[in-house]
């Protein structure tokens, strides 16, 4: 009996518990990434207003520089441009800015045959230049792109000059939100 008992637990350890069904490893697929847009944005950006150049008459003579760019962006063929965001705050004496809660703010380009105001509002907080190129197929596109952000809105507006004018576009804008605070480390 025992070697019969030992001849079942050999034959047991030898067969193992070996499990019998083949399993198939399918390929992990990568989902399908989808941009969606909510109803009120649309895919291309709608132009809001058109801009002309203005004769320099001292306009914004009593605005201090906050942002400036050199870039030929009207392509002028050399002549000194300059993409400046102007603000009413005044200086103190070391050079640093005098804010307050809102400011005049001005966008403009400006070279020797005279300016294009881009932008002038009077708003909270500070908005931020940046000038870009932006390839559409071969073309190199020129682009100025204003970011508005205050406590309760967020807007990004682009500028594209096309046959002697500025076009505004707003492609992004958040509307009325509020703003949480979060500490920096």
């Amino acid at each position: 009996m025992k070697k019969i008992l030992i001849l079942l637990i050999a034959l047991l350890v030898l067969s193992g518990c070996k499990d019998t069904k083949e399993t198939a490893t399918e390929p992990t697929q990568t989902p399908e990434v989808i941009e969606t847009l909510s109803p009120e944005k649309s895919a291309e950006p709608e132009i809001t207003k058109t801009i002309e150049m203005e004769e320099k008459n001292g306009q914004f003579d009593h605005m201090q520089k906050f942002e400036e760019c050199h870039y030929d962006i009207t392509n002028s063929g050399g002549a000194e441009e300059y993409v400046s965001l102007l603000t009413d705050a005044q200086k103190d004496s070391s050079g640093e800015f005098l804010w307050d809660d809102s400011h005049n703010w001005a966008l403009v380009v400006e070279n020797e045959q005279g300016v294009y105001p881009l932008f002038r509002e009077y708003r909270r907080g500070n908005p931020e230049l940046n000038v870009c190129e932006v390839y559409e197929g071969e073309d190199i596109i020129p682009v100025i792109r204003l970011t508005l952000s205050s406590s309760a809105s967020y807007e990004i507006r682009e500028y594209r000059f096309e046959n002697g004018k500025f076009y505004e576009s707003i492609p992004y804008s958040a509307g009325a939100i509020n703003e949480i605070p979060v500490t920096k480390y």
